[in-house]
Order: C-alpha cells, then sequence, then structure tokens
C-alpha cells in the first residue's frame, strides 16, 4: 500500500476509533514504533496540569 494511502487511511481512523489507538496507527505507519506507552489521567487537574507542560 502506498504511504500517503496509508497515513489518509490512519487520518481517517481518528473521527471513529479509540483516539489512543489511532495515535499508534498513525505513528506506526510513519515508521515510529515503541513498546512504550504513557496512560495519562483524563481528570479536569490532569488535564489542566498537562497545559503547562505543553
Amino acid at each position: 500500500m502506498e504511504l500517503k494511502t496509508q497515513i489518509r487511511q490512519r487520518l481517517l481512523a481518528f473521527s471513529g476509533a479509540d483516539l489512543r489507538d489511532a495515535t499508534i496507527g498513525l505513528l506506526n505507519s510513519l515508521g515510529y514504533q515503541s513498546k512504550k506507552t504513557l496512560d495519562l489521567d483524563i481528570t479536569q487537574e490532569a488535564n489542566h496540569a498537562l497545559t503547562y507542560v505543553f
């Protein structure tokens, strides 16, 4: 499959898939693969704190 087509399909997956799974799929299609992941807390406090990190 052509890389451009694969990336397009991975981007379209964001509309109906789990955000984490869609992101991993996109990164994999770009050639990045890692077994390391970070599970973030989804509370308001955690989201507020992340605005200062990123």
